[in-house]
């Protein structure tokens, strides 16, 4: 087994081999000159960066002024007011005509012109089909409905919707609902559906809170 030689502080000879020695070498620097001895420089070993992630810095508290206090944040803009709860369609003033000319109707016994008054009143029928001849030459005489086969003329339909918009507060303008007072123009209504007598359908009206240019209920 071969041993390696350990190696010796310094150079016996004149050489450059560091393998040879680990302390002072002889250098002869030119062929005239004396050896001389040189001590090898120490390795700088440089430090290699950590590649560990930096701590987090701490969040900075914000800037305070000395002697000034911290703007406090605007107060949150207030809330919208609720809008008032709209009023029930049923309890509305031209509803509660509606149901005060459909229980005059059914007290005269004409159910089927009472099924089809409010359809009638609202605009959503014209059609005067499936009523009896008889009330169907009523409301034609009355200058109520028209035509063959029958239905309800325009000037009846905006008659009804100018009553409408006239009770339930929505135009002030009376002139739109014709010469004839609220409860003469629906007692002659009435009386063409049930074939009954315009003067005592009125009273009947007037009665249940039907009044000259409104509802007795809704002025109190």
């Amino acid at each position: 087994m071969t041993r390696t030689p350990p190696i010796a502080p310094a150079a016996e000879l004149p050489n450059d081999n560091p393998t040879l020695h680990g302390g002072a070498r002889w250098l002869v620097l030119d062929l005239r000159s004396a050896p001389v001895a040189r001590r090898p420089r120490p390795t700088l070993v440089r430090a290699v960066p950590s590649l560990a992630p930096a701590p987090a810095e701490s969040p900075r508290a914000p800037f305070e002024a000395p002697g000034l206090a911290r703007c406090a944040a605007p107060p949150p803009p207030p809330a919208p007011a609720a809008a008032p709860p709209a009023e029930p369609t049923a309890t509305r003033p031209f509803a509660r005509l509606v149901a005060a000319l459909g229980a005059a109707v059914l007290g005269a016994g004409a159910t089927r012109a009472a099924a089809c008054l409010p359809g009638l009143l609202d605009g959503s029928r014209r059609s005067l089909a499936g009523l009896d001849e008889a009330i169907v030459r009523s409301l034609v005489a009355a200058g109520h409905a028209s035509g063959e086969p029958a239905a309800t003329t325009d000037a009846f339909v905006a008659t009804c919707a100018a009553w409408r918009a006239l009770l339930d507060g929505e135009s002030e303008d009376l002139e739109a609902c014709g010469p004839t007072p609220l409860d003469a123009w629906a007692a002659g209504l009435i009386a063409a559906l049930s074939g009954g007598d315009p003067a005592r359908v009125k009273r009947e009206l007037r009665r249940r809170g039907v009044a000259a240019f409104g509802l007795v209920s809704a002025a109190a």
